[in-house]
């Protein structure tokens, strides 16, 4: 749709249940998946699908089980994505643009998600509870260098990368009394 919200037009199949969409660097094409949680709380299987604005035409990216948090590098060479393992354990996987040749690269027993390209490509910002709680983490795109971002009392996910790489935005969810205070939360990145 246009900015001031006119000139909607569907891309994804109407019956898809898609959610999660981010754009291509070149803006011809949208990358999304398939609702993993429609008949919570089981999770059921989740492909990751591109789909071309001009011609609509979807080709299937990733299949097999979760595989959620789907978005292409800056260069649009590979893609980035979260990939459940188990019940209880989820990977950062990477692959080519296109699906293929998919590896993890978060290679831990914790449960590692919500995986975000650094503006210049090099670093991926995710979410993990590798020290209990789900804290905001990066390492190099190829998994080496994993250190700490924030360490927050609550629950940090969804990190974002500001356009200039110094800067991740993400939300922190803390139990309050008996609902859940959530806010948006900045951390700088240093060298």
């Amino acid at each position: 749709m246009n900015v001031d919200g006119s000139g909607l037009e569907r891309l994804s199949p109407e019956n898809a249940e898609s959610i999660h969409p981010t754009w291509s660097p070149d803006s011809r094409q949208v990358i999304y998946r398939v609702d993993d949680d429609l008949k919570p709380p089981k999770k059921n299987d989740a492909s990751i699908y591109s789909v071309d604005v001009q011609s609509k035409s979807v080709k299937t990216l990733i299949t097999g089980g979760v595989n959620t948090y789907s978005s292409w590098s800056p260069d649009g060479k590979r893609i980035v994505f979260r990939k459940m393992i188990g019940d209880m354990n989820s990977e950062v996987f990477v692959a080519n643009a296109d699906g293929s040749e998919p590896r993890n690269i978060s290679n831990h027993m914790a449960f590692d998600g919500w995986p975000a390209w650094s503006p210049d490509g090099k670093q991926i910002a995710f979410s993990s509870n590798r020290r209990a709680n789900y804290q905001i983490h990066i390492m190099n795109a190829d998994g080496s260098g994993v250190r700490l971002v924030s360490n927050t009392e609550g629950r940090a996910t969804e990190p974002r990368w500001s356009p200039d790489g110094k800067t991740i935005y993400f939300t922190n969810c803390v139990k309050v009394d008996f609902g859940v205070d959530c806010e948006v939360m900045v951390a700088p990145i240093g060298n």
